[in-house]
């Protein structure tokens, strides 16, 4: 009776698999002697297993197990075999071999290797357009996008033999290194090829998804991504919950925030262990204020993989919301440290350094954060946010002519950049340049405002009405700063310069009634109690006034202000 052995499910004949170990191959200690093949004896499965020897000298047998244990997704003695048999018959060109060696060591990550290990099916076969794409997807991964392109276009240019794969693989490569580049609208033409040559091409319509998202054009992304997930064929590498992740970022852009949290629901839900999942998830909390929940998934994200850069760079970010600046610090710190062993790339790098900067402004170490803004510039010449920051350190430093021309900078280079047009506005403000300053103020504000937080427009607000008091437009700085109060409520620059402000109208009930709002948010504030002072003074409650007066002195006993509005009170008694 023919005996027949089995191996991971694939039957094969006596002649070729014999799992007995020749006695030569063995040590006293019954281990595996040093010539015995790397691949892992625990895996051949044998019945009535015979006793003769094998010849380990079998090519066609470890040829047959490069191939088999490589589709059995075991790599490490998949690539044991592959070059056993290649290095049995090192003079045959063994293409088949080759390209299974390169796949393995792809599957491994050893991307490097992998290319000097297509470099030799290219060596024989130049036209061989599946070691090209590979090749091209390859040098991608090692951030060598440019040549990666090359690869991929001379892949289709020659379209020789593609083996397992089509012309839509190089395409779609292709725009994968065109999106890295920052070139999303030559990787949209790669994307739609792909997608065209291959209709069920999920994994290419997500990155359409994405790449439409770069260009901001949502509602096409949207749909793109609706199709990957309706389609979901082809992911290759890459699972559903990319497409999800891109839909949540589309809805979100589009401002529909409860579907975009439900799509990342969606996207978790797949894979509960995708750490670019959790951080997205987080950012987009973020971004619609729920900065303790971002927390919490920034956290899910660095437990996961506590090498993940990126999650630590957007905890940094949200605690810097938080005016939580030494943990903020801390964190980005961390990033900064785990930088040597991720690809975060340029832009992220500088995003990166940007909230370094913020959170060195926080702590007021203006001269330390100057050097972080630099370096976030340097990375990145057109960031406008970084542009900005580098002109309120400078602004802080009370250097307001390079001030003014690095937030000048910033709005050149973003025109719709809000921030940047409220740090100009500060910096014009600072210089008298009152109605330019205004000019900036009215610039941000008419902006596409539904995505700043309401902090923040409150303060623009509160700002402008502070240089339209100094331009004598009373009313219209009233106009302003109830704007300011309407938006934050607990706001105190905005109830004080409401207060300020009321007083030159002779509103001193009014004056008074926004005075003790912004003491009830910062009752140490001197110019606060000289202001309650001097609206009772007005309203005859002098002994009130005196101690409102002598209140302000404690905090500030060189408040000028303070000091001449008391004696000239206590005259009158």
């Amino acid at each position: 009776m023919k005996r027949i052995y089995r191996y991971l499910g694939v039957s094969l004949s006596l002649s070729t698999i014999l799992l007995q170990l020749p006695v030569s191959a063995r040590s006293d200690n019954n281990s595996v002697s040093n010539n015995t093949p790397l691949y892992s004896l625990g895996l051949l499965i044998a019945e009535n297993l015979p006793q003769a020897e094998f010849d380990y000298q079998d090519f066609d047998f470890w040829s047959n197990q490069c191939h088999v244990l490589e589709n059995a997704q075991k790599y490490d003695e998949a690539l044991a075999a592959c070059e056993k048999a290649i290095a049995l018959k090192p003079k045959r060109q063994n293409i088949d071999l080759w390209i299974s060696r390169s796949n393995i060591l792809m599957q491994q990550q050893r991307y490097a290797e992998a290319i000097a290990s297509y470099d030799r099916v290219l060596k024989t076969e130049p036209k061989n357009s599946f070691a090209l794409t590979q090749r091209c997807e390859a040098l991608s991964l090692l951030g060598n996008n440019s040549d990666a392109i090359a690869y991929c276009e001379e892949a289709l240019h020659v379209d020789g033999s593609w083996g397992s794969i089509t012309p839509a693989t190089a395409w779609f490569n292709r725009g994968v290194a065109l999106r890295k580049l920052t070139r999303p609208e030559e990787a949209l033409t790669s994307f739609e090829r792909a997608v065209n040559l291959n209709s069920n091409y999920s994994v290419a319509l997500a990155e359409q998804c994405g790449t439409l998202i770069d260009l901001q054009r949502y509602e096409e992304a949207n749909k793109a991504c609706d199709l990957a997930i309706k389609t979901n064929e082809n992911w290759g590498k890459a699972k559903e919950a990319i497409a999800w992740n891109n839909k949540a970022l589309a809805l979100f852009n589009l401002g529909k925030m409860s579907e975009a949290v439900a799509a990342y629901e969606h996207a978790l839900a797949m894979n509960p262990n995708d750490v670019t999942s959790w951080d997205n998830q987080g950012m987009l909390l973020h971004k619609m204020g729920q900065y303790e929940k971002a927390l919490v998934s920034y956290d899910r994200a660095t437990e996961i993989n506590p090498k993940y850069s990126l999650a630590f760079a957007h905890r940094c970010d949200t605690l810097n919301r938080l005016q939580r600046y030494e943990e903020a610090l801390s964190d980005c710190d961390r990033a900064v440290a785990l930088t040597s062993t991720s690809n975060l790339g340029n832009e992220n790098l500088a995003y990166l350094w940007h909230q370094r900067t913020n959170a060195l402004l926080g702590l007021q170490k203006y001269e330390t954060a100057l050097d972080a803004a630099e370096r976030a510039i340097a990375l990145k010449l057109n960031y406008a946010e970084a542009w900005s920051n580098k002109g309120v350190i400078l602004w802080n430093l009370k250097k307001y002519e390079e001030a003014l021309v690095a937030t000048k900078k910033a709005v050149d280079i973003n025109p719709k950049y809000i921030q940047g047009w409220f740090n100009y506005g500060r910096v014009l403000s600072s210089l008298q340049k009152y109605q330019q300053a205004v000019t900036a103020y009215d610039q941000a504000l008419n902006e596409d405002v539904k995505l700043v937080d309401n902090f923040t427009l409150a303060s623009i607000w509160a700002n402008k009405g502070v240089v339209l008091w100094r331009l004598k437009k009373y009313q219209l700085a009233l106009n302003s700063i109830n704007e300011a109060t309407k938006l934050n409520p607990d706001s105190f620059e905005g109830w004080y310069n409401k207060g300020v402000i009321l007083l030159d109208l002779a509103r001193y009930n009014e004056a008074l009634i926004a005075y003790y709002k912004a003491k009830e948010i910062n009752s140490n504030n001197a110019s606060v109690w000289t202001g309650i002072g001097i609206a009772l003074a007005r309203i005859g409650k002098n002994q009130a006034a005196l101690k409102a007066f002598e209140t302000a002195l404690n905090i500030n006993p060189n408040s000028t202000r303070a000091q001449r509005e008391r004696d000239v009170l206590l005259s009158k008694f």
